[in-house]
């Protein structure tokens, strides 16, 4: 958290509300054009860092200060507000560009979720006076989905501490409404500063597949290189949970040179498998780059053997030329290439627990033990959970709040409370890109061969299936097979279907280029897709006809 938040009432979080009210009222001279009104109220900040930033805040993004000011005129919501981390906000530059007027705009990620802070209070409040104790109270908790939470929340209000001023009908009503709502985790600007040290670790990461622009933002930039006519929205949402699930793999190497870096700890290069594998799924989704290019032309055991060899080169010990290094490469890759993947085991992730916990977090970096172990299922997402009867426990995980946060940057509504007047909304995993391209139609002789082939066991490939039904395919004497076939394919049906043939397959992704990705069960719907033709490659295990490279030329030909 923000130094000095943790304690109120210290000589830094005083000076810290006095920044937030002077800056207030800077904001409302501004906007009255009183020169005199703002000369004095920046006089009022206590630092030139503050200054600046309350400068940079209005005269350098005012699309920021506009969409602060009705959170500001609240109070009790004041007390949350870091002036001298806003320079922090901006710099994360995901604000984007107007149209036709060439000003900048509110990113979409921030201002889903200020909106989210406003209309969680306004639907809490209800027409009631909100103070800053209340706020400190509710921050954070998840009565919904938490039992201690609404335990202590029950207590508060028994004891008289939440909105006393509040009439005694209004307040036995409380916690059922704070449990009714169709919000997953109560925010304040505490938890939106929190949460900023995270984004300011993962968003840099899209600069590994395209290239930064000064004033443009990223989510700008990925629509600039997005080049299929729809699906856009989607791709994106698949790509930024990518990028919060490997964050941590993938470090940005300072582009300054050593001479002007001093000698401290940092971190390592990024892991050349993880890089590999964001550039082909950001092909997959449809974004073009030089990077994604560059980065999909060496497969990712070349790279992972390239750079182990060069961490182990001793110049003054070893005399090697590019030969030698080649040649043990060469031997690195076939050794890679012979080794199967074994598919992992399925572990749902737990959005609630009733373990005891003595630190649970709330917001910012969740702990190190808790990410590894759940990551894995930050790509899952389904907002039925938001619905009843939803899930409940002691109190909510990690895992839980970490997919409540992408909800809220991703997917959820710049209008929370349309979630409720709207019911149920669709789970991005389950909308299929509008760009999948026409059926492919067999040629008379392929329709030929099929035709005496029915008799088999198997049910030949057609492509006759409906657009959004996931088909797992067998290559069985040069020819494509459907091995399976999952219609109104969700994620429950899909990976009920791939773990059923986890036994004597293995689960492959594939891309219009042959490119081929050995995949979980969990995978295989967004693989599925990802490929444009709502397709899976199964592989069996003990099969030893085809090698890669001959699988991947015949999966070229489903795109033909």
């Amino acid at each position: 958290m923000p130094r000095g938040q943790g304690k109120i009432d210290s000589p830094e979080w005083l000076l810290r509300q006095e920044d937030t009210i002077a800056y207030c009222d800077l904001r409302q001279c501004s906007l009255n054009k009183d020169r005199k009104g703002v000369r004095i109220a920046l006089a009022r900040l206590s630092t030139n860092h503050a200054r600046d930033c309350a400068r940079q805040l209005i005269e350098k993004a005012p699309e920021y200060a506009a969409a602060l000011d009705p959170l500001l005129a609240l109070k009790a919501m004041r007390a949350g507000f870091w002036l001298k981390m806003m320079h922090r906000v901006i710099s994360v530059r995901n604000f984007e560009w107007g149209v036709g007027a060439h000003q900048l705009t509110l990113s979409k990620q921030v201002q889903s979720y200020w909106e989210h802070i406003r209309e969680t209070w306004e639907l809490i409040a209800d027409g009631e006076t909100l103070t800053a104790t209340d706020v400190s109270f509710l921050e954070g908790k998840c009565p919904r989905y938490s039992e201690s939470d609404s335990s202590e929340i029950a207590a508060l209000i028994e004891d008289g501490c939440l909105f006393p001023n509040a009439k005694p009908q209004w307040r036995a009503g409380l916690l059922r409404r704070l449990r009714e709502l169709p919000l997953t985790m109560i925010r304040s600007l505490n938890t939106f500063f929190n949460d900023l040290k995270l984004m300011e670790q993962f968003v840099p990461c899209i600069y590994h597949i395209v290239d930064k622009t000064p004033k443009e933002s990223c989510d700008s930039i990925l629509r600039d290189a997005y080049d299929k006519p729809s699906g856009f929205e989607t791709a994106r949402q698949v790509l930024w949970r990518f990028l919060l699930q490997n964050y941590t793999k993938l470090p940005r190497v300072s582009a300054r040179s050593k001479s002007s870096l001093f000698a401290k700890q940092r971190p390592g290069e990024p892991d050349e498998e993880r890089l590999h594998a964001l550039a082909t799924l950001a092909h997959e989704l449809g974004f073009a780059s030089d990077k994604i290019t560059q980065l999909r032309r060496v497969p990712a055991e070349k790279l992972i053997a390239k750079h182990a060899l060069l961490r182990a080169r001793k110049p003054p010990v070893l005399r090697a030329d590019s030969s030698h290094f080649e040649g043990i490469q060469d031997a690195m890759v076939d050794v890679c290439r012979g080794v199967p993947q074994v598919p992992r085991p399925v572990q749902p992730g737990k959005l609630v627990s009733n373990t005891l916990q003595r630190l649970r977090y709330v917001s910012g970096f969740p702990d190190l033990l808790s990410y590894e172990r759940d990551k894995e299922h930050l790509s899952e997402w389904d907002a039925s959970i938001l619905q009843s009867p939803p899930p409940y426990g002691l109190h909510v995980t990690m895992l839980f709040r970490l997919q409540t946060l992408c909800h809220i940057l991703f997917d959820v509504p710049a209008d929370p409370a349309s979630e409720k007047r709207t019911g149920r909304r669709e789970s991005w995993e389950t909308i299929m890109p509008e760009d999948s391209g026409d059926s492919f139609q067999p040629s008379e002789s392929e329709e030929d061969e099929e035709a005496s082939d029915r008799a088999q066991d198997r049910e030949p490939i057609t492509f006759q299936q409906q657009s959004h039904d996931v088909v797992f395919m067998e290559l069985q004497k040069s020819k494509w097979r459907v091995l399976g076939r999952v219609e109104s394919p969700n994620k429950e049906n899909v990976q009920r279907e791939a773990k059923g043939l986890c036994g004597s397959h293995f689960l492959a992704a594939i891309s219009a280029d042959g490119v081929i990705g050995f995949i979980a069960p969990e995978d295989c719907l967004h693989s599925a897709a990802a490929s444009g033709i709502n397709t899976v490659l199964a592989i069996a295990i003990d099969a030893t006809a085809y090698d890669i490279d001959t699988i991947s030329y015949h999966a070229r030909l489903l795109y033909e």
